[in-house]
């Protein structure tokens, strides 16, 4: 098996908000024959910030363990330097792969949504829960664009939506709980992943023979400014990488998250 350095055309970092996910009208499943695989990881460098969220309201539910503050969801570094919930994606494929199948379910539990960062094919229902008894208000929006609104007074209620458009969708509660927050995207086809606690991710399965975009794309988790109960954040940060793979092809591409707020690409190798 021969190893050769992945042949990257140029490399563009945007900082972004909430954005439509650039893709095909329609995915096509079909079969995938010496499709090629995707893996890597992610990593911070430099300091990781504390940054904490005080808890404000409903006290005897939001406070886990007595604690009248939250760590950031915003930015999860493990031990070994890994970055959770990084989105790695590829920005345009028109057939492939079937999605699995999954029941993509929203909780809001200790004031907290889990998971913070969720995929979801398009046209599926997303259910959204409320684990705790207490009022949670959903709020997600695709930009400028209510996805859903929703009152969620009572324990256990669950609530479903169909989510019709692709995009990456902002969660937020409008009930007074500021500190609460989740990303949820709506996928029109299935090559995507979110890293784990060790920062890693897979692609599996990618048809090869042709030109892609390896999309890279984290929150902005930077403090930028606190006024009472509300905070501000630097835009999310992504980084593009293009690249060809060939039938079978293994390629291993890592990215570094810097404590100023950037992404960057360590050297990558494809074998196959």
């Amino acid at each position: 098996m021969r190893t050769k350095i992945i042949s990257v055309v140029s490399v563009f970092v945007l900082f972004c908000c909430s954005s439509v996910v650039a893709s095909p009208r329609k995915y096509k499943v079909v079969e995938v024959k010496d499709g090629a695989q995707l893996t890597g990881r992610v990593t911070f460098s430099g300091q990781v910030p504390d940054t904490k969220f005080s808890v404000t309201k409903n006290l005897e539910v939001c406070c886990v363990e007595g604690k009248k503050e939250r760590p950031s969801p915003r930015l999860v570094v493990g031990e070994n330097r890994g970055v959770k919930n990084t989105v790695v994606f590829l920005t345009e494929v028109s057939r492939g792969k079937p999605f699995q199948e999954s029941t993509p379910v929203l909780d809001q539990k200790n004031c907290t949504y889990d998971p913070h960062v969720l995929l979801i094919p398009v046209r599926s229902k997303l259910k959204i829960r409320n684990s705790d008894e207490v009022l949670h208000n959903a709020h997600g929006f695709l930009r400028n664009t209510d996805v859903f609104n929703l009152a969620m007074p009572r324990k256990d209620q669950v609530i479903e939506k169909r989510m019709r458009r692709a995009g990456i969708v902002s969660v937020k509660c409008d009930a007074g709980h500021t500190w609460m927050s989740s990303y949820v995207f709506v996928m029109k086809h299935p090559y995507y992943a979110v890293t784990d606690e060790e920062g890693r991710f897979s692609l599996e399965n990618v048809p090869a023979g042709k030109k892609y975009t390896l999309r890279v794309w984290h929150e902005g988790w930077r403090l930028l400014e606190k006024d009472g109960e509300s905070y501000s954040f630097e835009r999310a940060v992504q980084l593009d990488v293009p690249l060809n793979l060939e039938a079978g092809a293994k390629a291993e591409l890592n990215f570094v998250l810097g404590e100023d707020g950037t992404l960057s690409q360590e050297k990558s190798k494809v074998e196959g």
